[in-house]
């Protein structure tokens, strides 16, 4: 039985493939074989959907709204506190359960949104007041970050190009 805390995937025309616990955002990888959840325990679940099964929690800890984000090819997952003093994302490597912590160099202000790109290597992260980092994953650095006008205000949302080129904020 179904209730407002879980979720249905449809594979076609209303065939449900599973029925899975969720209490707030949800991403996908790009094939749709993996789809990352908030569990109502300050906890990401990691869920194969082909095979119907968990294949990750990751803990989310601290005060503060707890988000995850998936990689196109389902293999990193970023978590973070939104609308909170931690200014860090968590990049957890699913295939060597590792995990690691990325910081912005600015660090002014919240994380709103993170965003990897489609080929893995980028994550980009969007903070409350007009600031953008991204990271090279492949060193865990800081590729580029701004922190200047035409943002105005918050940075709500981030998408990359497919062939993973341009960031639009």
């Amino acid at each position: 039985r179904l209730t407002r805390s879980h979720v249905d995937m449809p594979l076609q025309a209303g065939a449900e493939v599973a029925a899975l616990p969720l209490s707030g955002a949800a991403s996908f990888s790009k094939d749709t074989q993996r789809v990352a959840l908030l569990t109502d325990h300050n906890q990401a679940a990691i869920w194969d959907l082909s095979a119907n099964s968990e294949v990750a929690k990751l803990p989310i800890e601290g005060p503060g709204n707890p988000a995850v984000a998936l990689s196109a090819d389902g293999r990193q997952a970023a978590t973070y506190l939104y609308f909170n003093d931690n200014k860090w994302v968590q990049v957890w490597d699913l295939a060597q359960n590792q995990v690691r912590t990325l910081k912005p160099q600015l660090g002014v202000s919240h994380i709103i949104c993170a965003e990897f790109s489609p080929d893995g290597k980028l994550l980009a992260a969007g903070f409350q007041f007009q600031q953008v980092s991204v990271w090279d994953l492949s060193r865990g650095r800081i590729k580029f970050e701004f922190n200047q006008p035409p943002f105005m205000m918050k940075v709500i949302a981030l998408t990359y190009s497919a062939d993973s080129r341009m960031l639009a904020v």
